[in-house]
């Protein structure tokens, strides 16, 4: 061992006297030679050291997750509904205020009808009350045809439907008929409900639209209210 540390010693020696028997230049270029592999060994060890990834672990926990949506821009609320009527006259009672809360058909103020809105109320009720006698009309008719059905249902099945038909018996084709006739009365009756029963919601908002009684479209918070007994409406 230490044979071996005196010849490195020697080998120092040399080299370092090669070192200063060298010239001023020649000395200059070996320094900054070895500056330079001394500085890419540096960055070569600091690279590897730099990509090695680094990891943070935290223990998984139950929590409420809150997240929050930044914007600039006007609130406005979609749902309005405005308060119409088609009636003239004089405002009698306002019944709500701005701020209140109020209930669909829930009534908004009462109007002193002039003689000509009067006269359309009377007509708008007529006919709302045709509408409403119509869809009960249509209705009781439906019953009895429902029973003409399975009477004629029942005649067509018991007699010649079930047992040996011959499609060109003349009763058996006379009772087909009728079965087909009556299910086509049926199925045309809830078309005339329907129609009925649209006439009497139009009737019903025609009416609402030109009565002495204001009510609310819908429900929701009353504001913009203008209206103050005396108000004359035209």
């Amino acid at each position: 061992m230490s044979l071996s540390l005196g010849i490195f010693k020697s080998k120092i020696l040399f080299i370092w006297q090669r070192f200063l028997s060298l010239s001023l230049i020649k000395k200059g270029i070996v320094v900054v030679l070895v500056l330079l592999v001394a500085f890419v060994g540096y960055k070569q060890t600091l690279g590897k050291t730099s990509t090695a990834p680094l990891y943070q672990t935290a223990q998984a926990e139950k929590g409420t997750l809150i997240t929050s949506v930044t914007a600039s821009g006007n609130v406005t609320n979609a749902a309005n509904a405005s308060i119409t009527t088609q009636a003239s006259g004089v405002v009698n009672q306002v019944y709500v205020k701005d701020g209140d809360y109020v209930t669909q058909g829930q009534n908004i103020a009462s109007i002193t009808l002039d003689q000509d809105s009067a006269q359309k109320a009377a007509a708008a009720y007529a006919s709302y009350l045709g509408a409403q006698n119509n869809l009960n009309s249509a209705k009781a008719k439906i019953n009895s045809l429902q029973s003409a059905l399975f009477k004629a249902n029942q005649t067509f099945v018991n007699d010649k439907g079930i047992t040996n038909p011959d499609t060109n018996d003349p009763k058996y084709i006379e009772e087909n008929a009728d079965w087909q006739q009556a299910q086509a009365d049926y199925n045309n009756q809830q078309g005339v409900i329907a129609q009925a029963n649209a006439s009497l919601v139009s009737a019903s908002l025609s009416l609402a639209q030109t009565s002495s009684t204001i009510t609310s479209p819908t429900s929701g918070t009353v504001s913009g209210l203008t209206l103050t007994p005396g108000l004359p409406i035209a």
